[in-house]
């Protein structure tokens, strides 16, 4: 039996998607090696601590966000010397992951006041006001096409339908939940699972556009 050689770190790893590659974060660098014989493919450093690292959907890109300097960069494995960086320093970063596609990153910013969708291929940037959480209650169709939203509007739990092409909405419905805790859509893309907190226990099954199909 053959064993690579140990790696000691103090930080974040993750593995890519499709498994040839570790990516490990230490304060300011990154490092990432192939995992066949963990010999490493790049390095990283920056200027600012890394707080946070997501892979693509595709394993060709990686996010690096930084929360406190309100950055996060993307840099691509194949080609180190292309690199795109997301200044949100006014609003600040929270959370940061990818969109199916792998083309589009999405960024909660301070006190989750707003989402912002950035596309690397356009430019474009999309806000979607009032997420309810930084790093949960979004969902996105196994097709990759419509994403689902929890909101938090008027004291109220909400749920906005987005297509991922240009984030427009397609539907947005008021949910009976005591507190919302989180969304899920179904295997087959036809509902929306509601979960509310643990005190209610309670679940309920919403179509795309809203009407009540199911309650437990």
């Amino acid at each position: 039996m053959n064993f690579s050689s140990t790696i000691k770190y103090i930080g974040i790893t993750e593995y890519s998607p499709n498994g040839l590659y570790l990516a490990i974060a230490k304060t300011s660098s990154l490092i990432i090696y192939e995992t066949s014989e963990l010999k490493i493919v790049q390095k990283f450093v920056f200027p600012n601590a890394i707080s946070q690292i997501a892979w693509s959907p595709d394993s060709a890109l990686i996010l690096i966000a930084f929360y406190k300097a309100g950055i996060v960069e993307i840099k691509e494995i194949s080609n180190p010397e292309w690199t795109c960086a997301i200044n949100e320093s006014m609003s600040g970063v929270t959370f940061a992951r990818w969109t199916p596609d792998s083309r589009k990153v999405i960024i909660v910013n301070d006190f989750n006041v707003r989402m912002s969708i950035w596309s690397l291929i356009d430019k474009s940037t999309v806000y979607i006001d009032g997420p309810k959480f930084k790093d949960k209650g979004i969902a996105f169709s196994s097709n990759g096409y419509f994403m689902a939203l929890a909101e938090r509007r008027e004291s109220k739990d909400t749920i906005g339908i987005y297509f991922t092409g240009d984030f427009s909405l397609v539907s947005y419905f008021t949910v009976d939940t005591f507190d919302l805790s989180d969304i899920f859509w179904s295997k087959n893309d036809t509902s929306i699972v509601v979960i509310d907190n643990e005190l209610e226990c309670k679940i309920a099954i919403y179509s795309p556009s809203g009407n009540l199909i199911e309650k437990h």
